[in-house]
């Protein structure tokens, strides 16, 4: 799995790609470096029914889910390799030139594996985390010749055995102290599971980590052994992005490692609730990359509606105006939280109503009353804070957390600086 960092170039036999009908087949090279990604040339041949007269190419259209292909191939010494569908339109070069020429973020990988006895499946993940989080645990590192210590180091690393599963997790080295921290997961499985969970985990421990420390984890790496098959994915690595004040449980610098487990546990299940989990969070990270304010105001406030929709199950339509936001809140209260809820929902909801209704009728006027007056940015900041720590509050509602407490930050005005630094006079 460390092989992720270094460089490589693979022999690609077999290439396989279906474009316009037909299957193009052929050979070629399969480069990986870490912060590129993969980049495929080979040259193929073209089976199956021939091109029609007329292609056409360019058009101003979205890619349809006809368009959406995989490339699948077999690098030496390995049983075969495929990239996840993406859209493949426009590929004159497949159609000229017999040539493909093109740049992957993910490939997952197949070769032979001999299991160990007692274990249903095994593997192990790597993760872009940015800086340490703490997880309630300590890795011990020892560097001993022969029989003599000559170092120990002590770090927060993650430990949970339980009669379904073991995880390990410890940070990997860096060679400079302003590199990224990387955090290397192994698991197993003692119970026997899906496929789908198998595989899904990783990805879902990620997610679960991303929400509740309040950052972008990646997953760079994952692999999976099971049934005599060793799985193997490379993915682009990203940069981590901090929410900050918009992250919905807060910024953190530990997590608790029962949430995190039970998070991940809801996220890989494949309950639409937890499709609905990860759009919140996805649309918070947008909001946090817009430059314009009112961008990041709308995209904040339109999550609730879209949140209680699909919990809901009640899609727009044209000239439907039955649907409102506050009662569909308070079923939401009902079948997820509790009566000690009823006063931050009223807030939630005067919140969400002043974001839209800024969007809805926007100004730029910087005097007082105007949008971007100091107090109205700072009441706007106010409630997309208290927004999107509801949202976190809906998360781990949603996720099967019971007993949750509304528990919001006091306006930014009462926060106080974050640093006090004497210049060393006397202000006296």
């Amino acid at each position: 799995m460390r092989e992720y960092f270094s460089q490589h170039d693979y022999l690609a036999g077999r290439v396989t790609v279906h474009y316009l009908g037909g299957c193009y087949k052929g050979r070629g090279i399969l480069k990986w470096t870490p912060e590129k990604g993969f980049h495929l040339e080979a040259f193929v041949e073209r089976e199956g029914p021939p091109l029609a007269n007329r292609l056409e190419f360019y058009r101003s259209e979205p890619a349809q889910e006809s368009d959406y292909h995989s490339i699948r191939m077999v690098p030496q010494g390995m049983l075969w390799a495929v990239t996840p569908k993406f859209p493949l339109v426009d590929r004159l070069d497949l159609v000229q030139d017999k040539h493909l020429s093109i740049n992957l973020a993910s490939v997952t990988f197949c070769t032979e594996y001999d299991p160990p006895l007692g274990c249903a499946s095994c593997g192990r993940a790597i993760y872009r985390v940015g800086k340490s989080l703490l997880f309630g645990d300590t890795a011990v590192t020892e560097m001993r010749i022969g029989d003599k210590k000559f170092m120990e180091s002590h770090e927060s690393g993650l430990l949970h055995i339980d009669d379904i599963m073991e995880i390990r997790g410890i940070y990997l080295h860096r060679s400079q102290e302003d590199e990224p921290r990387d955090l290397e997961v192994t698991w197993a499985f003692i119970k026997r599971a899906t496929n789908r969970i198998y595989w899904h985990w990783p990805e879902a421990f990620g997610q679960a980590l991303s929400i509740l420390s309040g950052r972008t984890v990646h997953l760079l790496s994952r692999e999976m052994c099971r049934c005599g098959r060793k799985y193997t994915q490379y993915r682009r690595s990203r940069d981590v992005e901090h929410l900050g004040h918009l992250a919905p449980l807060g910024s953190k610098k530990s997590v608790n490692k029962e949430a995190l487990l039970k998070l991940a546990g809801f996220l890989g299940c494949g309950n639409p609730f937890a499709e609905y989990c990860l759009r919140m969070f996805y649309q918070l990270v947008e909001a946090c990359r817009q430059e314009s304010w009112q961008a990041t105001e709308l995209l904040c406030s339109t999550i609730l509606e879209a949140a209680l929709r699909s919990v809901g199950n009640y899609a727009f339509r044209e000239g439907d105006h039955g649907w409102h936001v506050k009662p569909h809140l308070e079923q939401f209260r009902k079948q997820f939280l509790s009566d000690t809820w009823r006063e931050a929902c009223d807030r939630v909801l005067k919140a969400q109503t002043r974001l839209r209704n800024r969007n809805a009728h926007p100004d730029w006027l910087t005097r007082p009353g105007g949008a971007l007056s100091a107090k109205e940015q700072a009441d706007s900041l106010d409630d997309m804070i208290y927004l999107t720590r509801f949202y976190g509050y809906m998360i781990l509602a949603m996720a099967g957390f019971r007993n949750l407490e509304p528990r919001f930050p006091a306006p930014i005005a009462q926060w106080g600086p974050g640093m006090i630094r004497g210049t060393g006079k006397d202000t006296a």
